[in-house]
């Protein structure tokens, strides 16, 4: 919120009238209380939301992803598969009856079903798919049904609203939903024609079975083909999930916090694990890998800290440790688990929401917050410093994230995989008390290489995160539900455009995302009860 504005309303408000109330706060929006130019705005194509009123900082989240549903949205209820809030049933009825929607069956001069054309025949999930003919009904005519993907995944009917964008006599717009792929039928009460073939982009390459209804706590690709999934269970869930099978390992370690786990790649490129003792003062566990398994094991390195970073991925692992005289570091080596580096002194140790992260390659990140706002706008940012693996003191201070209007009332660092994390919670305080505060909660990437995302609204149910030394990787659910993954490479071509590839529509839950060797998207993705492994669909050529 405007400075200046607060000033002049806590000064005089109690002589203001309403009238005079409602003017200044018309006036306020021109201030413009949001993000940087440049970063997401609440209400551009992010699917985020905020929080009104005087609660704590909260996550985001994206609207009308509910993943109820059978799989199949079948004629006469309108429902597509996993939406809710479709259009009601079309009945049946006799020739010039009514149905229970109002819908009528076609009159005895209705043309049977023909098509021209359907257009496009490929493309991402959510694209717009219009096919022209003749006889194809409409929302008032009953009997009409359009059969999408192999196996009749969705059937939609002229009501449905939530994936048919218009249906008259002469064309149907709709946008292709996931999982379906293949066959376009149109069934007619005088016939039933085939429409065409729609290729997606991506395609579930796998259902992951064993795949457990629980939240993945890291993930890993081990080799090439293989990706490796920890899952949140008692005792945790270790997925390989190859190119032939998923094979299920387990995991022994009594005592271990599962939020401070972390996997990573050992000496001899085989995955293992380090995690924080569930003790009062926590010890590290190694989890060593034997055939396959993972073994907690404790070490002799007690923490003793007030903050704790635990890093790990594909460039290895390190904890971070924040004792009375500094900083200290401990990393696998031969041996074991050993502290190889510190005491390192604080950069700023008593700046207002200090934090602090880890990442696989052993450096230290420390941030905190600042005031980046003028006379006319209160904002604030996070500023951080990084000891990279072999310095001996902090770099300079680099911005951690975007600014946030009014106040930074919240941040946190976290690693996943090779890369860092940054979230950072701000409030905007309506100064006319009619709409309460705002409250709403930021991530930036960062990758060891410099390179970042800013300004990503948090929504944990669609979004996951990957990195490699070089890049940074969302993904997330735009505004017009299409759930795409985005890069630091990605630049906006156009005002309010959402960024990143389309993958999958409508909106899933997001399970895990990693990098192949080969720098492609690895999508992990949870629909309607189901977990699924995403490919590119190579029947598809794309730019």
């Amino acid at each position: 919120m405007p400075r200046a504005i607060r000033s002049l309303v806590h000064g005089t408000a109690r002589r203001w009238s309403l009238v005079i109330a409602l003017n200044a706060a018309g006036a306020l929006s021109a201030f413009g209380c949001q993000l940087d130019d440049g970063d997401y705005h609440l209400d551009q194509d992010s699917g985020a939301t905020s929080s009104r009123g005087g609660g704590s900082a909260a996550s985001s989240t994206s609207g009308g992803k509910s993943q109820a549903g059978s799989g199949t949205a079948r004629a006469g209820n309108g429902n597509s598969a996993g939406h809710s809030g479709g259009a009601s049933g079309t009945g049946n009825v006799a020739s010039g009856g009514e149905g229970g929607d109002g819908s009528v069956t076609p009159p005895d001069d209705y043309p049977a079903p023909s098509v021209d054309s359907m257009q496009p025949t490929s493309g991402a999930y959510g694209s717009s798919v219009t096919i022209t003919g003749h006889g194809l009904g409409n929302a008032s005519l009953a009997g009409f049904t359009l059969r999408v993907g192999n196996g009749a995944a969705y059937e939609l009917t002229p009501k449905d609203k939530d994936l048919v964008t218009s249906w008259t006599d002469d064309q149907i717009v709709f946008r292709y939903p996931f999982p379906a792929d293949g066959s376009v039928s149109l069934e007619a009460p005088r016939g039933e024609v085939v429409v065409g073939d729609f290729q997606p982009t991506w395609l579930p390459s796998r259902e992951i079975e064993k795949a457990p209804a629980a939240t993945a706590l890291a993930s890993i690709v081990s080799e090439p083909g293989h990706l490796m999934l920890l899952f949140d269970t008692t005792p945790l869930t270790l997925l390989d999930v190859g190119p032939d099978d998923v094979v299920e390992h387990g995991v022994t370690a009594p005592s271990l916090d599962p939020s401070s786990v972390r996997l990573y790649l050992d000496s001899a490129r085989k995955v293992a694990g380090v995690g924080l003792s569930t003790d009062a003062t926590p010890t590290l566990v190694a989890l060593e890998n034997e055939g396959g398994d993972l073994v907690g094991k404790a070490t002799t390195i007690k923490t003793s800290a007030s903050e704790v970073g635990v890093g790990g991925g594909r460039a290895g692992a390190a904890v971070w440790m924040r004792r009375t005289n500094g900083w200290y570091r401990a990393r696998p080596g031969a041996s074991g688990w050993t502290e190889d580096k510190g005491p390192t002194a604080d950069p700023n140790p008593d700046a207002p929401n200090h934090a602090a992260g880890v990442s696989s390659d052993g450096s230290l990140y420390v941030a905190w917050s600042i005031d980046t706002g003028n006379f006319l706008d209160d904002m604030g940012a996070a500023e951080m410093q990084r000891m990279a693996p072999t310095a001996a003191k902090f770099a300079f201070a680099t911005p951690g994230g975007s600014s946030v209007d009014d106040y930074v009332t919240g941040l946190s660092l976290r690693s996943r995989g090779d890369g860092l994390i940054v979230t950072t919670c701000g409030s905007d305080v309506d100064p006319f008390g009619l709409s309460g505060t705002d409250r709403y909660c930021f991530d930036a990437l960062h990758a060891a290489s410099g390179a970042h995302i800013f300004g990503v609204p948090v929504d944990q149910k669609s979004m996951a995160y990957a990195f490699t030394s070089e890049r940074a990787v969302v993904s997330y659910c735009a505004g017009d539900q299409t759930w795409r993954i985005r890069t630091d490479a990605d630049v906006e071509t156009e005002p309010g455009a959402a960024l990143g590839e389309p993958i999958v529509f409508p909106c899933p839950e997001a399970v895990a995302l990693e990098l192949d060797g080969g720098g492609d998207f690895v999508p992990v993705v949870r629909w309607a009860g189901k977990t699924y492994l995403l490919a590119r669909n190579a029947a598809v050529t794309t730019p």
